[in-house]
């Protein structure tokens, strides 16, 4: 009788005593409290580990995106004020980037949807002659950023349509041998002369209608290309 209730005693310390796996605590070092708890949520798993729900990175993810203000920020950026860009409300898409750059985590969700520490938020502006396009691509468990700003007269946008690509991504988990995964996902892609612009569509909100808004977005390219 005592070596079960011994056994079962090592087994509830051990759950409750909740620590990070070597991953963690490796790539953690040196990092703000986000993005250990982002980590935690990639690499933790099992009993005894500090566990992250889908629930709790998506909620974490949504306050920091929220706390950058890029609507405003894209204004700045790209140097116009808002009344010179009200030829339509402003669009704005976003989501998940699988590409490693920067490094990338991922990890499918209790629904199967990959999720990954990446993010892009894009917004566009419409001038009478022009579309001015903003990215922001941030990481929840690093510092790095990436910042964009681009502008195309509607008269050189030659097509605006939705891909589905397969992309192999390398798990940055610190270790010698990297994980490789295939995850496909759709953009939106913008083709002018001498280029193609992607933009992430795997959003964290659910409820976004995105077919609609590319709808809308067309047909002003082609309402101003007659």
């Amino acid at each position: 009788m005592l070596l079960p209730l011994l056994f079962l005693g090592v087994v509830c310390f051990i759950c409750f005593r909740k620590k990070d796996n070597a991953i963690v605590k490796n790539l953690g070092r040196g990092k703000t409290t986000e993005q250990i708890e982002s980590l935690r949520y990639f690499y933790n798993k099992g009993c005894g580990y500090k566990m992250v729900s889908d629930a709790e990175y998506i909620s974490m993810l949504k306050k920091h995106r929220d706390s950058l203000n890029l609507q405003q920020r894209s204004l700045s950026k790209i140097g116009i004020d808002e009344e010179e860009v009200n030829e339509i409300k402003p669009i704005t898409f976003e989501g998940f980037l699988y590409a490693d750059n920067p490094k990338v985590h991922v990890k499918q969700n209790t629904s199967g949807k990959w999720i990954s520490s990446n993010y892009m938020v894009t917004w566009l502006f419409f001038s009478s002659t022009q579309i001015y396009i903003y990215t922001y691509t941030f990481s929840m468990t690093d510092d790095k950023k990436i910042e964009n700003t681009e502008e195309f007269f509607y008269k050189d946008i030659t097509s605006v349509s939705t891909t589905f690509e397969t992309e192999k991504i390398l798990m940055a988990d610190g270790s010698k041998e990297r994980k490789e995964f295939e995850i496909s996902s759709n953009k939106l892609k913008l083709v002018v002369p001498g280029e193609k612009i992607f933009i992430a569509l795997e959003s964290v909100d659910s409820n976004v209608d995105v077919d609609s808004t590319i709808q809308g977005l067309k047909q002003k390219v082609r309402e101003k290309k007659m």
